[in-house]
């Protein structure tokens, strides 16, 4: 679906995991440089605690009217080290690439 849209230049956003396989995740990101369109790719964490705290306070108008929102997670090296050790990161071979610096070059 993301090549599809990348092709009818939609700007992009996935939820983790981007795909499944490296040619899916290839397809998807040659789509994306053919159509020059963004890509992002995210977590969900809309149910985490903390951001159930932020929507209460917002919803209670304490704040006044919302215009804008900028809310960001930054993932840390910590974050890959530790999914390098215990998770499929420790294995190229069932893994793929985290940044885009990572990319294959054509």
């Amino acid at each position: 679906m993301a090549v599809a849209f990348a092709d009818k230049g939609y700007h992009i956003l996935l939820e983790k995991p981007m795909t499944t396989d490296l040619t899916s995740c290839k397809e998807v990101y040659d789509a994306v440089k053919r159509n020059d369109v963004m890509l992002a790719v995210c977590y969900v964490l809309r149910y985490t605690p903390f951001n159930r705290k932020i929507k209460q306070i917002i919803e209670s108008g304490v704040l006044g009217s919302i215009v804008s929102i900028q809310h960001t997670e930054s993932v840390g090296h910590y974050h890959f080290a530790h999914a390098y050790v215990r998770g499929s990161q420790r294995n190229k071979a069932v893994s793929s690439f985290s940044s885009d610096q990572e990319l294959p070059r054509h």
